[in-house]
């Protein structure tokens, strides 16, 4: 009578196997993580461009004092000029990059651009194209008469809009 061997585990294949699956498993994951993260950190950046355009809107119109807005094109870095230029507050959007300005009698991909805030709250109106560090840019366009913000993917639908202003047919600004 021969004896049968009665297995009690794993052999190392079948273990080295499991941990590939586990690691596959892991690594998806964390890719997953990551790209959401990124996203995050973008629309984060997205979302304290409105809130600095907002504050120049409303303390403008609450003081009745003019304010700016300095935006250097091409960088993250925006400032914000109170009480005629005695008071600058700078503002860095870290996960995002300023990379065009637009308005309907200028347009630039470098260099510093001034949006002044009349003592009423409005501005002139504008857009400006944020991109992340990797990924599809956004379009912010903002009406100067009601700061009012707008997402756009296209750069078609920005100039159509400014094109639109230059010939007078909407009172936006």
């Amino acid at each position: 009578m021969s004896k049968r061997r009665i297995r009690s585990g794993f052999t190392l294949v079948e273990m080295l196997i499991v941990v590939t699956v586990i690691g596959l498993i892991a690594a998806t994951a964390t890719v997953r993580l990551s790209a959401a993260a990124q996203r995050a950190k973008f629309q984060h950046a997205i979302s304290r461009f409105e809130r600095v355009d907002s504050r120049l809107r409303k303390h403008a119109f609450e003081r009745s004092k003019a304010c700016q807005m300095q935006i250097d094109v091409g960088t993250g870095q925006l400032q914000l000029a109170f009480e005629n230029h005695r008071e600058v507050t700078a503002i860095d959007l870290a996960d995002a990059e300023i990379s065009r300005f637009v308005a309907p009698t200028r347009e630039t991909s470098s260099g510093r651009v001034n949006v002044d805030y009349a003592p009423d709250g409005t501005s002139e109106t504008f857009a400006v194209e944020l991109s992340p560090h990797n990924g599809e840019p956004i379009w912010l366009f903002f009406a100067g008469l009601t700061g009012q913000m707008t997402h756009m993917e296209e750069e078609r639908d920005v100039q159509e809009l400014l094109r639109t202003l230059r010939t007078g047919g909407v009172d936006a600004d």
